[in-house]
């Protein structure tokens, strides 16, 4: 595995789970490693850089997160990401393109181009 990942719950409320994925990149950048707790339909992602200098990501950094099959259950919302601004996708609601995701099983995480020991944190609200 490149750089390290720390998978954590955040909370439940109502049948809806928050798991928070703090990240770590290593020399070259990026970031691999496994999760195998999100399991349900994905309702809403939080990408939150880390803004404090020194260890934010660089612009325009990538997250993927791979099911069994290779598919990113982010759905591409993770390209691209901005280094100094959170952003979100709520994948219920008005955006047909983004519809909810359901995952099963072993996740892989990837992230690529965050530059050296930078970090950051992804949280995924989803159902089970």
């Amino acid at each position: 595995m490149a750089g390290t990942v720390t998978l954590s719950e955040k909370g439940r409320r109502d049948g809806l789970l928050c798991y928070s994925i703090d990240w770590l990149s290593d020399a070259s950048g990026v970031v691999s490693g496994t999760i195998s707790q999100i399991e349900g339909t994905i309702e809403r992602i939080v990408y939150l850089p880390n803004t404090e200098s020194g260890t934010q990501p660089d612009d325009n950094y990538d997250v993927t997160l791979a099911d069994e099959n290779g598919l990113d259950v982010l759905r591409g919302t993770g390209a691209n990401l901005d280094e100094a601004n959170a952003s979100q996708v709520v994948t219920t609601g008005g955006d047909a393109s983004v519809l909810p995701y359901a995952t099963c099983g072993l996740l892989t995480l990837a992230i690529a181009g965050a530059g050296a020991t930078n970090t950051g944190t992804i949280r995924i609200y989803f159902r089970r």
